[in-house]
């Protein structure tokens, strides 16, 4: 395994062949899920993201166009002649959406949670998410877990009418009685609910990724 700080992303590769490379973008450290991943054989460049003000500076947010920039840096650093994919955590997920929508040369995302609908509009949140989906230019595949606030039902609905729409062949899964964090690669003690959610979620997400990069090869 090798690592490159650099710019647009900390990237880390596996010592031996790289199969392709993912965008890996969530809301605090990457470290697990970027190892899951170069245990796999993908290289990977992590940006990390906030998604609301820091409570402790009082720190604006960044606009979805900082976000989405660092994205595209973060991409180019992969090697372009093997499949590059975007995969998001949390408000990552979000992110992740929003990128296989607005980017070209994508060959997959993987959306884990993240923000459907922005309760108002604002310069530095300028558009709906699901506004954007009729841009969507690669296969996604959205992990949405029941336990929580910031999605309901009618929200998660929607987003399946919109992909039937524009995108049919869009998966979604949705995981009863689990929250986000179950997504999370870490060593939390899990109910046997969360572990299922995070074993299914996980497994569904290599396969997705090796089914497209035999696709591409």
């Amino acid at each position: 395994m090798t690592q490159d700080p650099g710019t647009g992303g900390h990237v880390v590769r596996p010592s031996s062949l790289i199969r392709a490379g993912i965008v890996l973008v969530a809301d605090a450290d990457l470290g697990r899920e970027a190892a899951l991943l170069v245990a796999r054989g993908y290289e990977v460049a992590s940006v990390p993201v906030l998604e609301r003000v820091d409570p402790d500076t009082d720190a604006p947010p960044r606009s979805d166009f900082d976000v989405l920039a660092d994205l595209t840096r973060a991409r180019d650093r992969l090697d372009p002649a093997r499949p590059r994919f975007v995969v998001g955590l949390g408000p990552g997920g979000l992110y992740a959406r929003m990128f296989a929508c607005s980017a070209r040369g994508l060959a997959g995302a993987v959306s884990f949670q993240g923000t459907l609908v922005y309760p108002t509009l604002t310069p530095s949140r300028p558009a709906q998410p699901m506004d954007l989906l009729p841009g969507l230019g690669c296969p996604l595949l959205c992990h949405l877990a029941e336990v929580d606030p910031d999605l309901t039902a009618a929200q998660v609905a929607r987003l399946e009418e919109r992909l039937r729409d524009c995108r049919p062949s869009a998966l979604v899964y949705r995981y009863d009685g689990a929250s986000a964090a179950a997504f999370r690669v870490d060593e939390r003690a899990r109910s046997t609910t969360e572990s299922r959610a995070h074993a299914l979620a996980w497994a569904r997400t290599h396969a997705f990724l090796a089914h497209l990069v035999a696709a591409a090869g």
